[in-house]
């Protein structure tokens, strides 16, 4: 979960880095947006609930639910609660942060009912609008206007987000080789090319963006060393954590570089 505060740690700390602002509304959308994402976990745990239980992953199988920890009934009334905290206090921020948010949900239980399965392809390229948005509610919280909205930046995030889920993908079996290798060019392509403009032309955040390349080349090599032997869930699981490590301290550069 920490990766997707990650996420909006990232667009309050553009926000600040281009406007000087912050505020209380910051808050408020954080808390907004953890319970929005859990409740998307919640969900997405319910309905592949029966699956997971015979799921080749131990990462899906150690999960509450599936071990019988908690209750399906149970985890429904938590969904519903966090759903209502979420959607309730995004009221108290603006229009724009509420229906980013109400967007986000129903785009990520689309995602789980039909296109997981059914559309993996389409699936994937709706999660990086997600990933986009992600970064743009830490920015709109506070600031209702996409005036000097660096959108690079949260393009960059969503391309690698592809580029690192597209084998995930694969080895699920849920695109076929061909798309997998083709899908790895593209996001590659546009990542590198996200991430050059964005030096180019975010020269204020320059710096963080180069300590985020630098993390991120000497941090790879390590993570496929110590974890290309283990199963694909322990790869995710890590990876997840990758993600989240990196975004944290962009964010914290980006505030004080």
């Amino acid at each position: 979960m920490y990766q997707n505060m990650g996420y909006f740690l990232v667009g309050a700390a553009l926000l600040w880095n281009f406007h000087k602002i912050i505020s209380l509304a910051t808050l408020i959308g954080a808390i907004s947006f953890f319970f929005a994402y859990t409740c998307v976990y919640i969900f997405n745990d319910i309905h592949d609930l029966e699956e997971d239980k015979n799921h080749i992953l131990y990462l899906k199988k150690d999960r509450p639910l599936v071990r019988g920890e908690i209750k399906k009934k149970t985890a429904m009334k938590i969904w519903l609660v966090f759903l209502i905290i979420s959607i309730v206090s995004s009221l108290f921020t603006n229009f724009l942060f509420s229906s980013l948010i109400l967007s986000m949900l129903i785009i990520n239980f689309i995602y789980t009912l039909k296109l997981k399965k059914q559309y993996p392809l389409l699936g994937l390229f709706l999660l990086l609008i997600v990933q986009y948005f992600k970064v743009l509610v830490g920015w709109v919280s506070s600031f209702p206007s996409l005036q000097e909205f660096p959108i690079l930046i949260p393009a960059l995030i969503s391309f690698a987000y592809g580029f690192s889920m597209a084998p995930y993908r694969y080895n699920q079996g849920r695109i076929s080789k061909k798309s997998y290798q083709i899908l790895l060019v593209i996001f590659g392509i546009l990542t590198l090319f996200s991430y050059i403009f964005s030096l180019l032309f975010y020269t204020s955040i320059s710096n963080a963006l180069l300590m985020l390349f630098v993390g991120g080349f000497l941090i790879s090599p390590f993570l496929y060393l110590k974890y290309k032997r283990k199963e694909l869930g322990d790869i995710l699981k890590y990876s997840l954590k990758f993600f989240g490590i990196l975004f944290i301290t962009l964010a914290i550069a980006i505030f004080f570089i």
